[in-house]
């Protein structure tokens, strides 16, 4: 977000309207409970009335889907039509909330990752995705093939489980780094039969209940 600098003045008018916002709410709500004048024959009672019923709005607005949806589509609709911003929402994409993660790792020269091709490492059969490597002084690469090699100071954008990918960033070089490497793998496999034998139930399952 920072880093861009659309986004960062987007987050910057959010800000000063959201503390104007407050300000005025405050002011409004300090001089609708005052009593001047001709206001006196307005009952606190109903003016309180009025400002529950106003909170209850706002809250039943907040919590409705109708409205989320609506409102989701016209902001989509509003930044592709004066923004050149990217709308989607890769978190729900990706399943960054399903116990995926995308991580910077930076490779230092004692790590597993180090002065190896991507294709000797396997990293896609412990469900590790290498999505890019930013390299000091050089060109992005964005979506690394086998034959690229990974070098102390690159940082390694990776896309996997969380647990995996902790595990791959405290991997060191060695026969220690090798076997934590098969363990992963043979998690993974684990994993895959689990879903797979999910999946087979859930094929079976709407036989089950016709028989």
């Amino acid at each position: 977000m920072t880093q861009h600098p659309v986004r960062r003045k987007i987050i910057m008018l959010l800000m000063l309207l959201g503390n104007a916002g407050i300000v005025t709410a405050v002011s409004s709500l300090m001089l609708s409970f005052v009593n001047t004048g001709e206001q006196q024959s307005v009952s606190i009672w109903i003016r309180l009335g009025m400002l529950f019923v106003g909170i209850a709005v706002l809250w039943t607005a907040t919590q409705s889907q109708w409205v989320d949806h609506r409102l989701n589509r016209m902001v989509e609709w509003a930044l592709r039509r004066w923004t050149d911003l990217e709308v989607r929402d890769y978190s729900n994409l990706l399943h960054l909330g399903h116990g995926y993660s995308v991580v910077e790792m930076e490779v230092e020269a004692n790590d597993w990752l180090a002065e190896r091709e991507l294709a000797s490492l396997r990293l896609s059969e412990e469900g590790v995705l290498v999505l890019g490597i930013e390299r000091p002084g050089a060109v992005y690469v964005g979506a690394p093939r086998g034959f690229t090699k990974l070098k102390p100071g690159d940082t390694v954008i990776m896309y996997g489980q969380r647990d995996v990918l902790s595990n791959l960033d405290e991997r060191r070089a060695g026969s220690t780094g090798n076997w934590d490497h098969h363990k992963a793998v043979d998690k993974q496999l684990q994993l895959q039969r689990e879903q797979k034998e999910e999946e087979n139930q859930q094929v079976e399952s709407p036989d089950a209940v016709v028989s």
